[in-house]
């Protein structure tokens, strides 16, 4: 199975320089509880930019580069990745960039999206979801909004 999540702000942007153009210590914790021992998947730019290493959780690197490391396992056939594990019973978490929310969203059921209250500039954005496919459960928190969008189930 594979879960999108992301923190956007109010038109959907994710990024600035290659980096969040926000610091949100609530909404960071939260990504850290709902990740922690578990996978995750980053493309290698969102990776490489990350502000210190994640630890405690199985890191997946999307990347076309000939990497190696024991910090991830790397992805060279990401769309190959997300049709094996659509229906897996294994989580993945997509924690990002642009490109591979991009290419996950025909693959992904599940979101936890944080509504960031920025509306400032930004180079990279969320790809437009048709929300009408999900429902919808909103959590407020102090600095932010959750949602968490799960994929309306066709009937058959």
């Amino acid at each position: 199975m594979l879960i999108i999540v992301a923190a956007i702000g109010k038109q959907g942007q994710l990024g600035l320089n290659k980096v969040m153009p926000w610091h949100n210590p609530e909404d960071l914790n939260h990504f850290k509880n709902l990740t922690m021992d578990k996978k995750v998947v980053f493309g290698r730019v969102t990776y490489e930019n990350l502000p210190k290493k994640l630890k405690g959780r199985e890191i997946f690197l999307v990347t076309t580069k000939d990497l190696q490391s024991d910090e991830f396992t790397v992805i060279k056939d990401f769309k190959a990745f997300c049709q094996e594990h659509q229906q897996s019973d294994d989580v993945y978490y997509i924690c990002g960039g642009e490109s591979i929310y991009e290419q996950a969203l025909p693959y992904t059921d599940e979101f936890y999206l944080s509504m960031i209250d920025y509306s400032g500039p930004a180079d990279t954005f969320f790809p437009e979801v048709a929300l009408h496919d999900f429902d919808e459960q909103t959590i407020d928190y102090d600095t932010f909004t959750l949602y968490h969008l799960k994929r309306k189930r066709k009937d058959s």
